[in-house]
């Protein structure tokens, strides 16, 4: 609950814009804010803060219920730069814990239902690549520096897709086989979609394209047709010789 406390007693940066903006003239949009407790009414203050409150509590509820395996997710920070100690040596001991935990639920056989599911990533041989992961994640792939639009110079810390592309793609793909499970590890976890955002985007997508005028399109054609819209292949890298022997090679409607 230690996340619900802070937020409780901490306006959020909207709030507290709009808090500077009255406290600065008593005016919000040029509109005068006043309060005036009327015989038998409520401080308008202490009423927002009983909101909010309840409302924390309510979203908290919420993402716990969605959510019950948080330690699982909270684990999933080995694979993120941004949470790496800056300090090598304390980078020889740090994610430990965390790795455990990860493997406690990718590792280890599960049984349901009746069946046995074997684990997905080998333990030992994970255990005993991570330590050189973690160092060489720590050395050569914590982030870059970058310059921002107005010209100041920062240090971009990369994210966990940016990470497993500088890693384990291009010119680094043999990490793939030198720390394999890890690589196993590390995709497993990035299929968790933290929030529905990303099904709502295909949501968006699909209705861009079946629209009232092409209701005939089949469940096949129209996946199809998703996933080259999602993929937002450049038309310069398009190949349009195969997909016109493709289109020769379909049955023809009549």
């Amino acid at each position: 609950m230690n996340l619900l406390d802070g937020m409780r007693n901490a306006d959020g940066p909207r709030l507290q814009a709009f808090r500077d903006s009255v406290a600065a003239d008593g005016e919000f949009e040029e509109i005068a804010i006043s309060m005036e407790v009327r015989r038998g009414g409520r401080d308008p203050v202490e009423a927002l803060a009983t909101i909010k409150e309840d409302f924390l509590v309510r979203l908290v509820e919420n993402l716990q219920a969605r959510f019950p395996r948080t330690d699982l997710l909270d684990a999933m920070k080995v694979f993120e730069p941004a949470s790496y100690p800056a300090d090598n040596q304390a980078l020889a001991y740090w994610g430990r814990a965390e790795l455990e935990t990860l493997l406690d639920h990718y590792a280890d056989q599960k049984r349901r239902d009746g069946n046995v599911f074997e684990g997905y990533v080998d333990r030992h041989v994970c255990v005993g690549q991570f330590g050189a992961f973690k160092l060489q994640v720590g050395v050569r792939f914590r982030g870059e520096h970058r310059v921002d639009d107005a010209g100041v110079r920062y240090f971009h810390k990369y994210r966990p897709t940016e990470l497993l592309e500088k890693m384990f793609g291009g010119d680094n793909v043999e990490n793939q086989e030198i720390y394999g499970e890890v690589y196993k590890l590390m995709t497993a976890c990035l299929i968790v979609l933290i929030s529905n955002a990303e099904a709502e985007r295909v949501f968006s997508c699909q209705n861009r394209i079946k629209t009232k005028s092409r209701t005939l399109l089949s469940i096949d054609q129209l996946d199809r047709l998703i996933r080259i819209s999602y993929a937002k292949v450049p038309m310069a890298d398009f190949d349009f010789a195969a997909a016109r022997e493709l289109y020769l090679q379909a049955p023809r409607r009549l």
